[in-house]
């Protein structure tokens, strides 16, 4: 569906951009969204896979020891990235 503006009421499309690479797709907005954030849960819920490993595993008859600075840490860098 068009969608019109102020000025002079000229019907105009529905919000699109095309995809990097020059691909000639148009996109939704709303789907972008949907598969940036769906990246995003996949790429945290892979290294949470990851991470429990190295917390799990004995390493030398040894568990790792600094779990707590180490979520603080990963923490700290999650926050500035974001």
């Amino acid at each position: 569906p068009a969608i019109a503006t102020a000025e002079g009421c000229q019907p105009q499309p529905p919000a699109t951009r095309e995809l990097r690479g020059g691909s000639g797709m148009n996109v939704p907005r709303e789907l972008q969204l949907v598969i940036g954030a769906a990246g995003i849960f996949f790429s945290f819920s892979i290294f949470a896979v990851l991470q429990e490993d190295v917390y799990k595993k004995a390493y030398g008859g040894e568990y790792f020891a600094f779990t707590f600075l180490a979520l603080v840490i990963e923490r700290g860098v999650n926050a500035l990235t974001a």
